[in-house]
C-alpha cells in the first residue's frame, strides 16, 4: 500500500507537491518548446522569405518570464537551492530541522514580498501597453506573484523530513 492510499498528512502533501510540480514543470517545457517555435519562425520567415513577423520577440519574451518564475517555484519544490555541505550528518536532528524551518521561512517571507510587489508593478503596467502586440505590460510583470505563490505553496507543502536530492556545496 502507498504512502498516499494510507494517508499520513506527509504523504499527502508529498504527492500533491510532486504532482503539481510535474505539472509545472510540463508548462515550462511546452513554453521552452513554443519559445523555439516563435523564434524558428520568426528566422525562417525573415530568411527564406523575406518577411518579419513583428511580435516574435514579445511573445518569446513573455514565454521566458513566465518559465523563468514558475521554475524557480519547482526549484522549491525540489530543494534546488545551495545548502552547507554535511549539515546533516554533522549535526544533531533538531538542528538541522530548525535551519530547514528557517532556510523555509526565508523562503516563504522573500517570495512573499515579490509577489506583493509583482502585484504592484503588474497593476502599475496594466495601461502601457507593448509596442507590436497591444497588450498591457501587466501581463509580464504578474508571472512574478504567479511564481510566488506557487513557490510558497512548495515551501509550505513539502515536508520538513525530506531526503530527496539536494545540490550541497561545500562552503
Amino acid at each position: 500500500m502507498s504512502d498516499v492510499a494510507v494517508g499520513t498528512g506527509a504523504a499527502v502533501r508529498r504527492h500533491l507537491s510532486a504532482r503539481l510540480a510535474g505539472a509545472l514543470t510540463n508548462l515550462c517545457a511546452v513554453l521552452v518548446a513554443g519559445i523555439v517555435l516563435v523564434m524558428l519562425a520568426d528566422v525562417a520567415g525573415r530568411n527564406l522569405l523575406g518577411i518579419s513577423i513583428p511580435s516574435t520577440a514579445e511573445i518569446a519574451v513573455l514565454m521566458q518570464i513566465y518559465v523563468v518564475f514558475i521554475g524557480m517555484a519547482v526549484g522549491v519544490q525540489r530543494g534546488m537551492h545551495f545548502v552547507i555541505f554535511d549539515v546533516r550528518r554533522r549535526y544533531p536532528p533538531a538542528v538541522v530541522r530548525a535551519c530547514e524551518v528557517g532556510v523555509r521561512a526565508v523562503v516563504v517571507v522573500f517570495c512573499g514580498v515579490l509577489g506583493v510587489y509583482g502585484v504592484r508593478m503588474g497593476v502599475a503596467q496594466m495601461g502601457q501597453l507593448s509596442a507590436t502586440m497591444q497588450i498591457p505590460y501587466g501581463f509580464f510583470y504578474f508571472a512574478v506573484p504567479v511564481g510566488s505563490v506557487f513557490a510558497i505553496a512548495f515551501a509550505l507543502l513539502e515536508p520538513l523530513d525530506r531526503t530527496g536530492p539536494t545540490h550541497e556545496v561545500l562552503m
